[in-house]
């Protein structure tokens, strides 16, 4: 069986004002991706702004990087706010299972760029979690990298995080609570309940194991 492999962004504010010449020479976080990275069969964009205006970003981002129409799908995601983490979970939890995947044929790469540290955020949880990914990132002063981001949520995270939470036992003692980037961000109360929702469900005293 062949693989295919899709990268899977937000469109952002950056994205659309490069496309619209408002950036000089600047061509955005996904452009970058594409014109430096690896090639993908399949280019899949997520917009919460204006449609008619991300579908003139996507008539540029195919003009800009030689990539077919065909290749690139756009999907309008309707948020009552680009910082609401559950909203954000839910709904492209549902885009993605509408369009098969997780699938063992289709490699994911999630571009954590794009959008708010909200999105970023779920990116993260998703790819660790449901929809097994590989990250990426850009920035004008580094250009594409892979996010570092190498632990296991639920062995690595989880019997530290629910241990003074709920009273769960850990039969291994006390583990070092892992790095997260952009800890302040990932740290509020919402995205603590996503941890848990989208996580299998553990028995107490096995977590960790």
């Amino acid at each position: 069986m062949s693989h295919k492999s899709w990268l899977i962004s937000w469109i952002g504010a950056a994205d659309h004002e490069c496309a619209e010449g408002k950036h000089g020479a600047d061509i955005g976080p996904i452009a970058s991706a594409l014109v430096n990275g690896k090639a993908y069969d399949n280019i899949y964009l997520l917009t919460n702004y204006d449609f008619k205006r991300s579908k003139k970003y996507c008539a540029w981002l195919e003009k800009r990087t030689g990539y077919k129409s065909s290749q690139v799908d756009l999907f309008g995601i309707d948020l009552s706010s680009p910082i609401n983490y559950g909203e954000i979970y839910d709904k492209v939890s549902r885009n993605l299972q509408k369009a098969g995947l997780p699938n063992p044929s289709v490699d994911l790469t999630f571009h954590t760029s794009p959008g708010t540290p909200a999105m970023a955020a779920i990116w993260i949880l998703l790819a660790k979690t449901r929809f097994p990914a590989k990250l990426i990132q850009t920035s004008r002063e580094n250009g594409l990298a892979t996010v570092d981001f190498n632990f296991d949520l639920a062995n690595d995270f989880l019997p530290e995080f629910l241990r003074p939470k709920f009273g769960y036992a850990d039969t291994h003692g006390p583990t070092p609570l892992p790095h997260l980037p952009q800890a302040h961000h990932l740290g509020g109360q919402p995205f603590q309940a996503l941890l848990l929702r989208a996580l299998p469900p553990q028995r107490p005293g096995r977590l960790g194991q």
